[in-house]
Formats: C-alpha cells, sequence, structure tokens
C-alpha cells in the first residue's frame, strides 16, 4: 500500500504528502529507494517486492494500490542525532523500525530513552537519560531520542498515569482497551495459552476465553497437535525480540501472571 510519502519536487528528498515536511526517520529495504526519477512514491510492500516482511519501497506513482490513512502520526524528534547515550542500555533488540523501537522503550516504565541506528536496525533501551556530552559516543546513522515529554501523553504511551506498569513490567494493550503489565524478563516462559482441546484453537487457562488479539511470530503456531501450549519466547526460538511460540507443555519454563489495570 501507499504510505503518502514522495519525492516528486526533488528526487532523493522524501517529504509527507499530508504537510510536505521531511523523514525523521525511514524504514526503506536496504537496498531502497533505488528507481531514481523514475519512481517517486513510497510503498509499504512485502510480496510485490519479494521480501520476507514489510519495508518501503520506491514505485511509480501510477501504479494501482491502496493506500494508509492515519488520524495522528506518530513523529518522534530526535533529540541527538550521529551519536548515542553509552553505558546505559539494558536490553537491545535487533532488526526492528523505529516505531517499533519507540514502542518497546515507552510501554516500559524503566525506559528513559533510546538509541535506534537506522543501518543496522538496533534498539538500545536505555535506563537514563542525559544532556551531558561526556555521556554520548559518536555512531554513524544513530539517533538518541528521550522519552520524557511523552510520558503520560496517552496517543504515545499506552499506560498513563495511574496505569503505568511498576519497575520491572511492561505494558501490554489488549484490543478490548484492557491495560496488563507483564514481567520484563529475559528468559522463555509460558503465558497461559492452550489449544489442548481443539487443534489451532486457542484459549486462555485462566478462563477459557478465546483470543482478542495475538503476538504469535509469523512462522508460529506449527508445532500441530505435539506443541499445545503457548510460551512468550526467544532466544529458543532463534528470534531477535520476544514473540509467542507454540510448543510441548512439558518443557520446563517460568510462567508469567496477569495484572488487570
Amino acid at each position: 500500500m501507499w504510505i503518502g510519502l514522495n519525492d516528486r519536487q526533488t528526487d532523493g528528498h522524501w517529504v509527507w504528502d499530508s504537510d510536505n515536511s521531511t523523514l525523521t526517520y525511514n524504514d526503506w529495504d536496504p537496498n531502497e529507494p533505488n528507481g531514481g526519477e523514475r519512481e517517486n512514491c513510497c510503498m509499504f510492500c512485502k510480496t510485490r517486492c519479494r521480501l520476507s516482511s514489510f519495508r518501503w519501497n520506491d514505485f511509480p506513482y501510477n501504479l494501482e494500490l491502496g493506500y494508509q490513512c492515519t488520524v495522528r502520526t506518530l513523529r518522534v524528534d530526535a533529540d541527538k542525532t550521529g551519536a548515542r547515550l553509552n553505558g546505559y542500555t539494558y536490553i537491545t533488540f535487533s532488526n526492528i523500525g523505529p516505531n517499533a523501537c519507540f514502542n518497546e522503550c515507552i510501554r516500559r516504565t524503566r525506559c528513559r530513552s533510546f538509541n535506534y541506528n537506522s543501518i543496522t536496525r538496533r534498539c538500545d533501551i536505555n535506563k537514563m537519560s542525559s544532556n551531558s556530552e561526556t555521556d554520548f559516543v559518536d555512531e554513524t546513522n544513530c539517533v538518541y531520542v528521550n522519552m520524557t515529554q511523552y510520558r503520560g501523553d496517552s496517543f504515545y504511551d499506552p499506560c498513563p498515569g495511574s496505569d503505568s506498569c511498576v519497575e520491572g513490567e511492561f505494558c501490554q494493550t489488549l484490543k478490548d482497551n484492557i491495560k496488563i503489565c507483564l514481567k520484563d524478563v529475559k528468559d522463555e516462559m509460558w503465558i497461559g495459552l492452550n489449544d489442548r482441546q481443539t487443534e489451532g484453537h486457542w484459549v486462555w487457562d485462566s478462563d477459557n476465553s478465546t483470543l482478542t488479539y495475538n503476538d504469535w511470530d509469523p512462522v508460529e503456531p506449527n508445532g500441530g497437535e505435539t506443541a499445545n501450549c503457548c510460551m512468550f519466547c526467544k532466544t529458543r526460538c532463534g528470534i531477535s525480540s520476544f514473540r509467542w511460540n507454540d510448543d510441548r507443555c512439558y518443557v520446563k519454563l517460568g510462567y508469567v501472571c496477569e495484572k488487570l489495570l
């Protein structure tokens, strides 16, 4: 789909259709944009571009595609460019986009700032913010964002004010707008979801209710009748950030309890 970004006026200078503002982040595929003056509009692309996940790609404007509208656009201005806060990172996510990096930070009460490198797609979640130049090191293609101004704004912050999670937890908003706090851990854990009764029909252990949202890894669930329980998984699954994965229920793991806010 088209995302409302173009370089019609000046080739290589990409601006948003809505207000002609310039980019403060990007999610181009590593080989894009490559169309020069023939391709002046930006699409969110996967199958057509033969990619494994959606990324930005430039294409001719006369291509008939759907489009994406936003009521309010997530625009985050970098507090520093070409530099990263050094020595305060406590979680690093690999191969994620800038919006995902922002989201990983804002839903963690402990996160005070983040570094994001647009080339390596590395996201550093920092436990501190700083204005001191001595706390920063130069890094090409890296931006630093202080989260203070976004805390408490319900557009940015999924659990603002009295709904905020405590230190060591992160906030998850369900589709019915219920907020839950999950323990922010580094190891795999069971989340209390199973399809024991009917293969492929996943329900919560607590009340046998069906899913109203999911966070499966793109290739999951794939275990069939041998894997009937769901874990929050990263290292064991060989992926860069925690996602849902089905596995055999007898595997010994920790577990997470939810706290309704």
